[in-house]
């Protein structure tokens, strides 16, 4: 699809998701140009894209338990850092944090698709540990024409998608 504006398809969690809404006060909130499509996944528009690294804008925020849940996954960024796929988030308190490892992307004829996504220390931190480290959370997909990054590539320029 050259020249399509291309676009993250997650929906971090589905048994989360259900979790979250299934309790009284459990909210899934969406800003930012995310829109929540009807098959519980959301999109995250592109925002930037350099080398090693693909920005993705707004946010998705879980909140319940009478505000003790608050968890927002914002402003994901596909990463690779040198042997590695990332899948990062902003964090109030931490800055930029780690969120899972991403196996290898498959070409898909709309993009592709990373299908296994694997939380990380930082992320399970985020759950206070309810999830572990390497719990497999749901795959994830871009829509439309993806950047080529470059495993280990230092350069930092960025470009509009």
């Amino acid at each position: 699809m050259p020249g399509a504006p291309a676009e993250l398809v997650w929906s971090v969690k589905t048994a989360f998701a259900a979790y979250v809404e299934r309790m009284a006060d459990g909210r899934v909130e969406v800003s930012g140009g995310v829109v929540a499509e009807s098959d519980g996944t959301f999109v995250f528009p592109s925002e930037t894209v350099s080398s090693s690294r693909w920005q993705f804008g707004g946010s998705v925020l879980f909140t319940g338990h009478s505000g003790l849940l608050s968890l927002a996954i914002t402003r994901p960024a596909i990463e690779w850092r040198s042997d590695r796929l990332l899948l990062t988030i902003d964090d109030e308190e931490e800055g930029r944090l780690d969120f899972a490892t991403l196996a290898e992307p498959l070409a898909t004829s709309t993009g592709w698709t990373v299908e296994e996504v694997l939380l990380t220390n930082d992320g399970a931190d985020l759950f206070f540990d309810s999830y572990r480290r390497g719990t497999e959370f749901d795959r994830l997909t871009v829509r439309g024409n993806p950047p080529r990054l470059h495993l280990g590539d230092p350069a930092e320029s960025e470009e509009k998608p």
